[in-house]
């Protein structure tokens, strides 16, 4: 079976959410020694939803934060230095954040 498609949080306590929310909706899927999920491209949609109820977890209001690989450090830094709460996560081997949903990153000021 191919997997086009990777997921994985860098909390384990999240991932570990996802790992169990996965084996529970029936899609195929495997998964490597860094607990990274893969799964299939068809899936996708449901794999979004049992994101979307994992991420609720870690807030009730979020959002994802993506950026270009070079931004990547500042955003860190920016986001470390307004103390906000965050998860990072590795989408398809691209770190993304998940920020809460009062977090306004693109009103941000960043040199």
């Amino acid at each position: 079976m191919r997997f086009e498609r990777s997921f994985r949080f860098a909390d384990e306590h999240l991932n570990g959410l996802l790992l169990r929310l996965v084996g529970r909706a029936g899609i195929a899927y495997g998964v490597d020694e860094h607990h990274t999920v893969y799964y299939r491209k068809r899936d996708e949609e449901r794999f979004e939803d049992i994101l979307a109820d994992v991420r609720a977890e870690a807030f009730d209001s979020w959002q994802v934060l993506s950026s270009p690989e070079d931004w990547i450090p500042k955003y860190r830094d920016e986001i470390a230095r307004r103390k906000i709460p965050c998860y990072e996560e590795v989408n398809n081997g691209r770190i993304e954040f998940l920020l809460p949903g009062r977090a306004r990153p693109h009103s941000w000021q960043m040199a």
